[in-house]
């Protein structure tokens, strides 16, 4: 076998490995309001857990949700982790090239939906990740039940009008930098593992 093709399939086993670990998933998110007018806020509170429930199959890295959104406006986040369950709260921040890499085809794909093609639908993207690595490495069995919440925050903008909304999209993920010993802080094939997806739109009223 040509060592190229020996390099992609140890690439290839090393993101799904990262897939199946204990890296934490998306399951759960619930916003706090209805619907909002125009200038309201509304919280979208997200939680993530263990993709694997195995004491023995755990992964640490710098937790992310890619986020898109369209015709609703940013306006912030909590801690990572805000619990405390997993070490945290951990402190966070958007990373532009973390966001360019995942939006590259082939890079972010979960539930079967590869987030670039999803690009085009949302305006805006950034990205949410931790500044620190955690994960479920070493974990106990009570501790893989718990969750890992993050709070996003939206405005609906002053121009919402009846009958509008705000479309948002989470993919959750890992980013397991200098996983092949490249460049530290730089996005590379095989890093990164995108876990869960979850859609939906926020109703506008006047």
């Amino acid at each position: 076998m040509k060592r190229s093709r020996i390099w992609l399939l140890l690439a290839l086993l090393l993101v799904i490995a990262l897939v199946t670990s204990g890296c934490f998933q998306i399951r759960m998110f619930k916003i706090n309001k209805k619907s909002i007018a125009a200038g309201e806020m509304v919280t979208v509170r997200t939680e993530a857990y263990p993709v694997s429930m195995s004491t023995v199959d755990t992964q640490e890295g710098y937790y992310f949700l890619l986020i898109g959104y369209d015709n609703i406006d940013w306006q912030g986040s909590s801690q990572i982790d805000a619990d405390g369950n997993w070490g945290g709260p951990y402190n966070k921040g958007n990373n532009a090239a973390l966001v360019a890499f995942l939006l590259t085809a082939g890079n972010c794909t979960a539930n079967g939906v590869d987030a670039a093609d999803m690009q085009a639908s949302f305006e805006d993207w950034r990205v949410v990740v931790s500044l620190e690595e955690f994960g479920p490495e070493g974990a106990t069995e009570a501790q893989l039940g718990l969750r890992n919440r993050t709070q996003l925050y939206f405005n609906a903008p002053v121009s919402a009008a009846e009958d509008q909304r705000g479309d948002i999209v989470l993919f959750s993920g890992v980013w397991d930098d200098g996983l092949f010993g490249g460049v530290d802080g730089t996005p590379e094939a095989g890093e990164t593992a995108c876990t869960g997806m979850v859609t939906f739109s926020v109703p506008y009223t006047d």
